[in-house]
């Protein structure tokens, strides 16, 4: 975490981030005893002050726009960077989402069982055999709407100026730092495919995306969705007295609903046309013959 923050302090200085502070001597993670002897790992980071988007009740696509923009510019910011404690196993990595279909008996709806299981399903189909062609790299991994930080009194100009909690970092295909900063935007929204859109649209403005990366980002989305609500139910059973690991359940649950109640690929064709693509792939060739054609 310390070496991407400092990675990001030189490559990424426009967007607002903790700093790692040292201690007197120099050492930026130092050993402290504990009550009963035990030794704790203490680090100092920099106040970033900001409102978290989650407390954002007004939320133009202007602001969803600059949501994709920092991401994006991050991920410019970790461009070639490599460690070797972000190869790991981590139950956020979309690469290994299939670990909620062992745990699928904690969702007591059978209704909702039923939406996770298709999101699964597309998941071990179309999403997971390509992942391994993306593009890949470090990414921050955790851009939930708690985690990204907003500034500005005015609905009209606030702007999305960093993020906090680096604790997820994993290696990946980079496409996946989109698609959770689009999965949280949806949240609360009436037209949670539209947030998507706004914030895709920003992080290619900055860094534009392939073809072969816009194609499974609707199905990346949907299963950052799916694992996050799996892993509430999970929580819940372990904790319940702990009200954060439910925090986004509810609003998850409904922006889940929704886009599955929607017509086949459309979620897909939205999200390339906000990339500047041919919603359908095969568009230009058909508008190609039918010109031949005319």
């Amino acid at each position: 975490q310390n070496e991407v923050l400092r990675r990001l302090a030189e490559r990424a200085p426009g967007v607002a981030l903790p700093r790692v502070l040292p201690a007197a001597d120099g050492g930026e993670i130092v050993d402290a005893p504990g009550a009963g002897g035990e030794i704790h790992h203490v680090r100092l980071l920099t106040w970033v002050p900001g409102t978290p988007l989650a407390d954002v009740r007004a939320q133009t696509p202007e602001l969803l726009d600059t949501l994709g923009r920092v991401i994006a510019q991050i991920d410019i910011g970790l461009d070639g960077f490599d460690h070797p404690a972000a190869h790991r196993d981590l139950k956020w990595d979309l690469a290994r989402a299939g670990w909620i279909r062992d745990h699928l008996s904690a969702v007591a709806d059978g209704t909702r069982r039923g939406l996770i299981e298709r999101v699964l399903h597309r998941y071990d189909q179309e999403i997971a055999p390509l992942l391994g062609d993306l593009r890949a790299g470090t990414l921050y991994n955790d851009a939930n709407d708690h985690n990204v930080l907003v500034r500005g009194d005015d609905p009209w100009t606030r702007r999305v100026v960093g993020v906090i909690d680096f604790g997820d970092i994993v290696h990946g295909a980079i496409i996946g730092d989109l698609a959770i900063a689009a999965a949280y935007a949806m949240l609360g929204k009436p037209d949670p495919l539209a947030a998507a859109a706004q914030v895709a649209a920003g992080y290619h403005a900055v860094r534009p995306l392939h073809e072969a990366d816009v194609d499974v980002l609707d199905g990346l989305i949907l299963t950052r969705l799916a694992v996050s609500v799996v892993n509430a139910a999970v929580q819940r059973t372990a904790a319940p007295e702990n009200p954060y690991l439910t925090v986004s359940e509810t609003p998850a649950w409904d922006a889940l609903q929704r886009l599955l109640a929607l017509p086949p690929r459309l979620a897909r064709y939205r999200l390339r046309h906000a990339c500047g693509l041919a919603p359908r792939p095969t568009a230009p060739a058909v508008d190609r013959k039918s010109t031949r054609l005319n």
